[in-house]
């Protein structure tokens, strides 16, 4: 949400607090599924080598797909919806290290689940919290 005007809140605060919910809820997911510690490694291997064009013209890098995570807070079925994205990745044919091949399936998800194209007022309100003017 957009914080509050004359808070002062310390913007390290608040990153400081974001920090450790995100990785509480990264240790809760691999917990539930640690197969997919393996395949996200693998996929973000795969995407270090190579970019891949997605459905829609635009690219998948290592990068974009671990935003994919951003989710993991938002609702109780975020975490099945997201293991649902890592484990549909590959092609079943796929060889294990060798240039595995992206399902249709995943560049498709992957280009609606992060649409920041689609909803660009995000960019103007992500970094709100420093918008309140200088401190005193």
């Amino acid at each position: 949400g957009i914080p509050p005007m004359g808070a002062r809140t310390a913007e390290r605060y608040v990153y400081d607090a974001t920090w450790e919910r995100v990785a509480e809820r990264n240790r809760r997911y691999y917990a539930k599924y640690p197969n997919d510690v393996a395949q996200v490694k693998r996929i973000v291997r795969a995407l270090l080598r190579e970019k891949i064009p997605l459905p829609s013209g635009g690219v998948l890098t290592a990068r974009r797909f671990l935003q994919s995570g951003m989710g993991l807070g938002s609702s109780p079925s975020s975490f099945a919806g997201l293991h649902g994205l890592v484990r549909s990745a590959f092609v079943d044919l796929s060889p294990p290290d060798d240039s595995p091949t992206f399902s249709r399936t995943f560049l498709k998800k992957i280009d609606s689940h992060i649409p920041f194209d689609d909803n660009p007022i995000y960019f103007l309100l992500h970094e709100a919290i420093y918008c309140d003017g200088p401190r005193r």
